[in-house]
């Protein structure tokens, strides 16, 4: 497998962070603010982390 190649596109990745933001909105209207709901939101920071960096490639 090609180290450089990318397994999944920008654009899936992309998806995925609005579907993220999404079910966190949810979580948060649902359920309000816990531990999970800021481990979800640290998710979403790395995944913007990552959707940046595979943009500047």
């Amino acid at each position: 497998m090609d180290p450089k190649k990318p397994r999944v596109s920008l654009a899936d990745l992309q998806v995925a962070r609005e579907k993220l933001k999404t079910d966190i909105e949810t979580a948060r209207k649902r359920f309000g603010e816990g531990r999970e709901l800021s481990i979800a939101k640290a998710a979403l920071v790395t995944l913007d982390q990552v959707i940046e960096s595979a943009s500047n490639l």
